[in-house]
């Protein structure tokens, strides 16, 4: 185990670890497959279910004895193997993001540097920082603020236009509701965000892909899709203010805003 100081997340570290990731392990093709990903890392899937039956305990057991209702990973680095057990009740986009969440800690080293085991010695607020790194890799994993943008230029959308964003967060990166609602209000509220080298390189590398999304959803096709987008986004946009919160911590995670 490595001496890092956990007093607060290593968010450059995470967003350069993420980019490259998809750089060397993904291929061109979204949305991003984090389950496929996991299984390259020497994981194998196996749900609560199967394990519920197959320990003869019951879904709540399991949750509290993994400490997570949605998934728990172990890893053997000496092995470079692990077993990653995830609750298939989830919706197919909470799934999508604890696969993504289950492979930040693997990519991100915390199972080598830290101790990450149900007898760990770690303190509450350590675990959480490295749980928000994990979520951070989750965020920049899934819909890099690069490709979002390649998006937007080819389909000409500017920077207001919140409802288009939503779409395509919606329907080509296969976001959930809530975390295409607050990215499309973050890059709309955002400044200019400015690209690195590795996000040039990742630009470089979805570029087909996002010219064959094209051909295939030309501008009134998108168009079309918009509209059929508008009323969801109308609905949950309603949902939200009529609660009158400001973004939760989970909301700010997904963002992977550094305050």
């Amino acid at each position: 185990m490595n001496d890092f100081n956990l007093s607060k997340p290593r968010f450059s570290y995470v967003q350069n670890t993420a980019l490259n990731y998809l750089i060397k392990k993904s291929n061109n093709i979204l949305p991003i497959a984090p389950d496929f990903l996991l299984q390259q890392e020497c994981c194998s899937l196996q749900t609560y279910q199967t394990h519920s039956n197959i320990t003869n305990s019951d879904i709540e057991y399991l949750s509290k004895t993994f400490g997570s209702k949605d998934a728990k990973t172990f890893y053997w680095t000496d092995k470079n193997f692990g077993i990653v057990f995830f609750n298939d009740d989830q919706s197919y986009y909470r799934k999508r993001w604890t696969f993504s969440h289950e492979l930040g800690h693997i990519v991100l080293k915390h199972y080598i540097d830290f101790d990450l085991s149900i007898n760990s010695t770690l303190q509450d607020d350590e675990f959480k920082i490295l749980d928000r790194e994990a979520d951070a890799f989750a965020s920049n994993l899934l819909a890099p603020n690069s490709i979002i943008a390649l998006f937007m230029l080819k389909y000409g959308i500017q920077k207001h236009d919140i409802t288009s964003i939503y779409t395509i967060l919606r329907c080509f990166f296969r976001l959930s509701k809530d975390a295409s609602f607050y990215k499309a209000k973050y890059i709309t509220q955002s400044r200019n965000i400015k690209f690195s080298e590795i996000d040039k390189e990742l630009i470089k590398k979805y570029q087909p892909h996002i010219n064959s999304v094209f051909h295939d959803f030309p501008l009134y096709a998108f168009e079309a899709l918009v509209k059929t987008k508008s009323a969801e986004f109308d609905s949950y946009r309603y949902y939200i203010n009529s609660k009158k919160e400001p973004l939760s911590i989970g909301d700010l995670l997904f963002l992977n805003l550094n305050t």
